[in-house]
């Protein structure tokens, strides 16, 4: 596997490390797997990517926690629609903040939301803190983990001239994903009925 960007990244480690530092602070699921991926390929320190991955984070998580702090206090009406949308789930919030910050984790989109309404209700820093670290490791393993085992199973397939199945076996995943969504989806909707 050659390319550009990996020779690069070789040959300007400081630099790959920080863009992947940004990339988790910005984004994070797809960084954190193609990173995990291409550390166990060789290409990338997993050490490194632990703690790049864990400074990311934890100042994403710390600034978006006190910009939700600023924001609950404005008038506008925006913040007043999105307070209004959040109100019925703030119980939730505080009585179970790890599984609400652990969910989120895994829920593109949700988690910075969590996060800031965390910060507006003024739930105290440290039990955020407490919350999020756990959550945080978890969430490093899991996706993470998938990073480094997709690598595993890409090796395993390539070696024995499975690779050509991949692609089918990818798309019959999406489509099984589809079908299972629509299911619950539908079962959902009945339920709230």
């Amino acid at each position: 596997m050659q390319s550009f960007l990996l020779d690069y990244s070789i040959l300007h480690p400081f630099l790959t490390y920080f863009i992947i530092f940004l990339g988790i602070a910005l984004e994070g699921d797809v960084i954190l797997f193609t990173s995990a991926f291409l550390a166990d390929q060789g290409y990338l320190n997993p050490f490194i990517i632990i703690l790049v991955t864990l400074l990311g984070v934890g100042i994403r998580d710390f600034l978006w926690y006190e910009i939700g702090k600023k924001i609950h206090a404005s008038d506008n009406w925006i913040v007043a629609r999105a307070r209004k949308i959040a109100d019925p789930f703030d119980n939730h919030l505080k009585d179970r903040l790890f599984q609400s910050v652990l969910v989120a984790k895994f829920v593109y989109g949700l988690h910075l939301a969590i996060i800031m309404r965390v910060g507006g209700l003024k739930i105290p820093m440290k039990e955020f803190v407490k919350a999020d670290a756990i959550a945080t490791l978890i969430w490093i393993v899991a996706v993470g983990g998938l990073g480094f085992l997709s690598s595993r199973s890409v090796e395993l397939f390539a070696a024995q001239d499975y690779l050509k199945y991949i692609e089918v076996a990818l798309a019959g995943g999406v489509v099984g994903y589809l079908i299972l969504h629509s299911i619950i989806s539908h079962f959902s909707k009945r339920l709230l009925k």
